[in-house]
């Protein structure tokens, strides 16, 4: 169902880390992402019903009944708006536990660690022609499952890079440094499923070594050289 949810999805660029000796760069989606239109412009076209959503007003759901009778949001509703949260109990929001991201080691575009994580809602309202619907005082969102898809690169693989990238760029002097001075704030807009979010982050690092091969005096042939190791030893399509 993560398939198509009619529109696209963006991270920001969070930290710099090491995980099993890779440096990486994370992207997570940010609360500006759900957020409602007063609060980021760019959201205005996904306030679809202006009673539910006070007059446009809420916060970290998404309205997917146009095609789906559900609403989409990250798991204990991080980002929501309060008034969301009033009808319910037992929601305990945690950033670093909720959140989703993806890991990107900055030269190659290669993800080493991601975790898309989604909750689905149901819309439920007053009717009379259901008992225990009759006598509710307004509408509300009720959480239904939420889903936690990680991965994360295995020693294997991850000592396989170290042999055959990190190696040989350290003995080139390439660092990743090139590729940071261009990171904006925003990454590219990013679909779900997780392939495709992990697709945008891959061709925007793409996109830095074939800008670097356009430049005289960079490291272009060792980038060359460096990234098409990477891609045959991972079994991937390189640049």
């Amino acid at each position: 169902m993560f398939c198509n949810v009619n529109r696209s999805i963006y991270g920001e660029f969070e930290k710099e880390y090491t995980l099993k000796g890779i440096k990486l760069y994370r992207f997570v989606v940010p609360a500006t992402a759900l957020a409602s239109p007063y609060d980021n412009p760019d959201n205005h076209c996904y306030c679809t019903d202006k009673v539910i959503s006070r007059n446009c007003n809420a916060s970290g759901v998404l309205d997917l009944r146009a095609k789906k009778p559900v609403f989409l949001s990250l798991p204990h509703f991080l980002f929501a708006s309060d008034f969301i949260l009033e009808s319910l109990d037992g929601i305990n929001r945690n950033v670093e536990e909720h959140k989703t991201f993806v890991d990107v080691e900055p030269i190659t575009g290669f993800t080493m660690h991601f975790a898309k994580r989604l909750q689905v809602n149901i819309f439920f309202n007053r009717t009379s022609q259901i008992d225990i619907l009759a006598n509710l005082q307004s509408e509300f969102v009720f959480p239904v499952v939420w889903l936690n898809e990680t991965a994360m690169i295995g020693d294997d693989t991850a000592n396989t890079f170290k042999s055959k990238v990190a190696t040989p760029m350290n003995a080139l002097k390439i660092h990743g440094n090139q590729g940071k001075d261009r990171v904006t704030k925003r990454s590219p807009a990013l679909s779900y499923p997780m392939f495709t979010l992990v697709t945008g982050i891959v061709g925007r690092w793409r996109a830095v070594c074939v800008t670097a091969l356009q430049r005289p005096n960079s490291d272009a042939a060792a980038i060359r050289v460096v990234v098409g190791i990477a891609a045959a030893s991972l079994n991937v399509k390189g640049p």
